[in-house]
């Protein structure tokens, strides 16, 4: 699994990845129903300038979970959802871990996750992360407070960064040529007579 940060440019895999969530998941993420519609609005109103989206990618390049990091203030909320098929294989935890240390970075003072009281995996990921927990009105909020950055963290932030950039650059060329070779095997299938 491969963690990056998204870029304005993807918002296409984003619609798609979010798009693909049933109706549980997305009122699960966004705390309320969302039609496809709403969802093509939502990450078309994204400022991208302002908020991170950190995606895991498999080892065939497809995007199996997303966080969003959005800025209130010195805070950074945390919204995360992952597809049915990679749960409780450490996902989600890969992108909390990747999000807290880059609102650290970022300057953020706290961190704060909005969930459903029937989200037990969501509270269990935040459990996990070391959020505290305050349950109000059927939602809970978990936080927590972050120490200033120091130069462990901004070093180690850039060589997560370059990292994830690098093996999924890396894996996107091992799929293309893969492609390729498939491809050139069909059209070599076709071309040639059949013994």
């Amino acid at each position: 699994m491969v963690i990056r940060e998204l870029y304005e440019e993807e918002s296409d895999k984003v619609v798609a990845f979010l798009l693909a969530l049933s109706e549980q998941d997305r009122y699960w993420r966004f705390g309320r129903a969302m039609t496809d519609a709403a969802l093509r609005q939502y990450v078309a109103r994204i400022e991208w300038d302002e908020s991170v989206l950190l995606g895991a990618f498999d080892q065939r390049t497809e995007l199996v979970g997303i966080l969003e990091l959005a800025d209130v203030g010195n805070v950074s909320e945390i919204a995360i959802a992952v597809a049915p098929a990679y749960r409780a294989q450490g996902v989600g935890k890969a992108l909390m871990d990747r999000a807290l240390l880059k609102a650290k970075v970022r300057g953020r003072d706290k961190v704060v996750l909005l969930c459903q009281r029937t989200n037990e995996p969501m509270r269990r990921l935040a459990r996990s992360a070391g959020l505290e927990a305050i349950t109000e009105d059927g939602e809970i909020t978990g936080s927590l407070e972050l120490a200033e950055a120091g130069l462990a963290d901004l070093t180690e932030d850039a060589t997560r960064a370059a990292f994830g950039n690098a093996t999924y650059a890396t894996l996107l060329a091992g799929r293309a040529w893969a492609d390729l070779l498939e491809n050139a095997a069909q059209v070599s299938r076709n071309i040639l007579p059949q013994q």
